[in-house]
């Protein structure tokens, strides 16, 4: 099975397992990868959030939690970037004016995006178009591709307008 491939598993008391009825394993932080590179090596906040999120792969969704045995997708997220030290709020219409906006075409590794018109569902960008998210209940935190999700718009968080005309973060 290749990343991003959804698993040919059961699911036990609403979270999938494997054929041999354990819990996915959690992927390697290092297949974070970046997207202009599509090597492993992440660095920077945004490589550090994503890290953290893609360890939690296999970790249910449970509504309004935020780690570190579940979440919810404004909480896994809140939680990445957390380990990055930049403090988001836990709700997706706070995140959605977080840091500053990005377009599809300029997405790096850690950005936030967002689904539907309403923004809300979201996730964390991975690279080479993949995003880690946790769906809806009864499902677990996983890695999907960003072309099969209904996009909304991305944000980078940890940068502010003034700090990305100067360069400081």
């Amino acid at each position: 099975m290749s990343l991003g491939e959804p698993s040919r598993g059961v699911r036990v008391h609403g979270v999938a397992r494997g054929r041999d009825g354990t819990r996915p394993s959690k992927i390697n932080s290092d297949q974070a990868t970046s997207p202009t590179t599509g090597s492993g090596s992440c660095s920077g906040s945004g490589g550090s959030a994503a890290k953290t999120a893609c360890n939690q792969i296999g970790e249910p969704y449970v509504w309004a939690a935020n780690g570190p045995d579940s979440f919810d997708c404004s909480g896994l997220t809140q939680y990445a970037w957390a380990s990055a030290g930049v403090q988001l709020d836990h709700y997706t219409g706070s995140q959605w004016t977080a840091g500053v906006a990005v377009s599809r075409a300029n997405l790096r590794t850690g950005d936030l995006v967002f689904f539907y018109s309403d923004h809300h569902h979201m996730g964390i960008y991975v690279g080479n178009g993949l995003i880690v998210h946790v769906p809806h209940t009864g499902d677990v935190v996983r890695m999907a591709q960003l072309a099969n999700m209904p996009y909304s718009g991305a944000r980078r968080p940890g940068l502010t307008v003034r700090s990305r005309a100067t360069g400081h973060r």
